[in-house]
């Protein structure tokens, strides 16, 4: 049985405005403002009482809004609220099939309460605690990489003028040994003038023992001949970028070991729903980058919220995007804009990294390479195909097997 009443939350960072459509009598509310405060969410949920005292008379649904609504609508799921995510743009469109186009808080919230009514809509399943602590760290780190990324290039700007020969020997700047030298020696002049013995010891504490007076007396030469200069100045940029990096670096690997262990958990909790004897881990799957794994499985959450292998596709906008229109025919479907952006460059970087390292995947991109496909082309129909793959596993619960995929490959060549 549909609920009764549908609700539309317009959410907001200090108000949210509701509409409650009652479908029975087809009548809508007064629009309803309710104020990021603890008196004004106990109005709210008065306000829905005098409708039903059964939450599951209701459906909630709102458009996707990041942070903004998370304290009401976290409170409406623990009061047992069903609550649906609506698609920003499909409300736009159903509003302007309204014949509105003007856009306001109160007629986006009228827009989706009808729309509701008139749709075929499943509530959410609401994430896991260990989905959304993964969610959430796997998205820190991405933009503690993206920070680092530019303060990097920072770093690589000053040694081209401090002492540009260096990149020859240092080409990674993360390295823990590279920083802890450019943090003691932050030029090429620096460097020279430092005694073998002082540079050494910081080599090889940096290093854990793995390089010593060799690599020392290497940086001394270079440094000795640089055509960079030394400006005090320049010095004391070199030892601000380095010491940042140095904490982003710590930062990072933090993060990193939290996202492997709530991929753990998280693949845990999936093989315990399916009755798995063993839990899934990481080696199950075709690429076992756990960040890169984690990441994907953190966007993707419970995987009955997807009916088909083309539902979760849609949702990641790993699809074509096609517009016909009568006889008018597009010359090539180009990639849809739409979906998860983390998960979409999450799938991207693991497609280019099976197809270096896993076999079967290679072959693969080699055959659509020779049969005359391009790259770009030839990469997404691997994701598509490596997303099939850690859909099934996460359906069935069982592990990935490269002779039944090439089986399946073959049969699918031969019809």
């Amino acid at each position: 049985m549909s609920p009764r009443f549908m609700v539309a939350l317009d959410l907001g960072k200090q108000t949210h405005v509701g509409y409650v459509y009652d479908t029975t009598q087809r009548q809508l509310s007064k629009p309803l403002r309710i104020k990021v405060e603890q008196a004004d969410f106990l109005s709210f949920e008065s306000q829905l009482r005098r409708y039903s005292n059964q939450p599951s008379d209701f459906l909630i649904g709102h458009e996707a809004t990041g942070h903004y609504g998370e304290t009401l609508l976290r409170r409406l799921r623990a009061a047992g609220y069903p609550i649906v995510e609506l698609n920003g743009r499909q409300v736009a469109e159903f509003r302007r099939g309204l014949g509105r186009r003007a856009k306001t808080d109160k007629l986006d919230a009228e827009a989706m309460a009808r729309q509701l009514a008139t749709g075929e809509f499943q509530p959410t399943l609401p994430p896991s605690p260990t989905q959304q602590a993964l969610q959430r760290m796997s998205r820190l780190r991405e933009d503690l990489v993206k920070e680092q990324t530019r303060w990097l290039n920072r770093l690589r700007s000053l040694l081209d003028q401090t002492c540009p020969e260096l990149s020859l020997i240092l080409p990674d700047l993360t390295k823990a040994t590279v920083l802890a030298v450019l943090q003691r020696f932050p030029s090429g002049q620096a460097l020279a003038q430092a005694s073998v013995d002082e540079l050494t010891v910081v080599i090889h504490q940096a290093s854990r023992g793995q390089k010593g007076q060799e690599f020392a007396q290497q940086l001394q030469t270079i440094a000795a001949n640089t055509v960079g200069f030394s400006d005090p100045w320049l010095e004391t940029e070199v030892q601000l970028v380095v010491s940042h990096l140095q904490g982003l670096g710590a930062h990072l690997r933090t993060i990193e070991a939290q996202i492997i262990s709530l991929s753990q958990t998280f693949l845990a909790e999936i093989s315990a729903h399916l009755g798995l004897s063993q839990a899934l881990t990481n080696q199950d799957f075709p690429w076992d980058g756990p960040l890169a794994l984690g990441t994907l499985l953190a966007e993707i959450g419970d995987i009955r919220r997807f009916a088909s292998i083309k539902h979760l596709l849609s949702f990641l906008g790993w699809c074509p995007y096609s517009r016909d229109s009568g006889t008018k025919r597009p010359t090539g479907l180009k990639m849809s804009h739409q979906g998860n952006r983390f998960a979409r460059r999450m799938l991207w970087m693991m497609a280019i990294n099976v197809v270096q390292r896993v076999p079967e995947y290679q072959v693969y991109y080699q055959q659509r390479l020779q049969a005359g496909k391009n790259k770009m082309k030839s990469l997404v129909a691997v994701g598509r195909k490596l997303l099939s793959v850690i859909y099934a596993i996460l359906k069935s619960g069982q592990p990935y097997d490269p002779q039944r995929y090439l089986q399946r490959q073959q049969a699918s060549a031969k019809g």
